[in-house]
């Protein structure tokens, strides 16, 4: 049988080439998250040193105009897991694992206090408790921690290299939540802010943690998230189940959660303030 040959004419087939490239692009973009190690922007940033000389590194990940800061490492000794957890959760977000909402940038700070994690005790070189040593109004020099019994509070507020350089970083950076892992009282506890609460509410759920409305199993003086009621700035803390388990995939569903809750929830406008300048230590 003989074949018959179809010609086509150049300007029908462009034609038809042209009204498929409009029909692609006229599609909208899913809804995704910020996932796969080739989309998430990663910065690494040298925020200020420990007594010791040690860098204070923080990661951030994700290019969106909502933050989210999370610290480990403000105690350490025993509570040298919530070190390792930052650790994890960072490779999570730096691989894709862990997906960040589009609109939501996510910074780590591993180890607020690496020389705790050097010497192993729960306070930084100079025996203070760096979550005792934060504006608040009721810090005190005297300080209490069921680990180490009394504790320093510092000289004054801020009197130290870490907790100086986490606050002049959150001033500057003005994230939208703080999370700070602690270890070993499994709960979640927020500070004033109703974002706080809802975020931590979300974190909570997710990782079966209780939410505690007021603490009360003793006195806590110049504590971070209390300081950053002050800058009107939502924080909770997230504490840990166990000294020897990250248990990072309930965490990794847990902050899951909480950044989807953060990149749609409206965020109040925080009131102008002045803002304070530190002076030299």
């Amino acid at each position: 049988m003989k074949s018959t040959r179809v010609t086509i004419p150049s300007a029908f087939a462009a034609g038809v080439l042209m009204a498929l490239v409009i029909i692609v692009l006229a599609r909208p973009a899913p809804v995704t998250a910020q996932t796969g190690p080739l989309k998430v922007a990663v910065e690494t940033i040298v925020i200020g040193q420990s007594v010791m000389g040690q860098d204070l590194v923080v990661s951030c990940f994700g290019t969106g105009g909502r933050t989210a800061l999370l610290a480990g490492g403000v105690h350490t000794g025993p509570e040298a897991v919530t070190v390792t957890l930052g650790l994890q959760v960072a490779d999570e977000l730096r691989t894709g694992r862990l997906a960040i909402p589009r609109g939501v940038r996510v910074c780590v700070l591993p180890a607020l206090n690496p020389d705790g994690i050097t010497l192993g005790t729960h306070t930084n070189f100079r025996g203070v408790d760096l979550n005792r040593n934060w504006v608040a109004k009721n810090w005190s020099p005297f300080a209490w921690h069921p680990s180490t019994g009394i504790a320093s509070g510092g000289a004054e507020p801020l009197s130290e290299p870490e907790t100086r350089a986490l606050y002049q970083y959150i001033l500057e950076t003005r994230p939208d939540a703080v999370l700070v892992w602690h270890c070993c009282g499994a709960l979640v506890e927020a500070n004033q802010m109703p974002l706080a609460v809802a975020l931590a509410s979300a974190y909570g759920v997710a990782a079966r943690l209780p939410y505690l409305d007021v603490w009360r199993a003793y006195t806590i003086t110049g504590e971070l998230i209390v300081s950053l009621d002050h800058l009107r700035i939502p924080a909770f803390d997230v504490e840990l189940r166990q000294s020897n388990d990250t248990a990072l995939k309930e965490h990794v569903a847990a902050l899951t959660a909480m950044l989807r809750h953060l990149a749609t929830a409206p965020v109040a406008a925080r009131p102008a303030f002045s803002t304070p300048t530190l002076s030299p230590p």
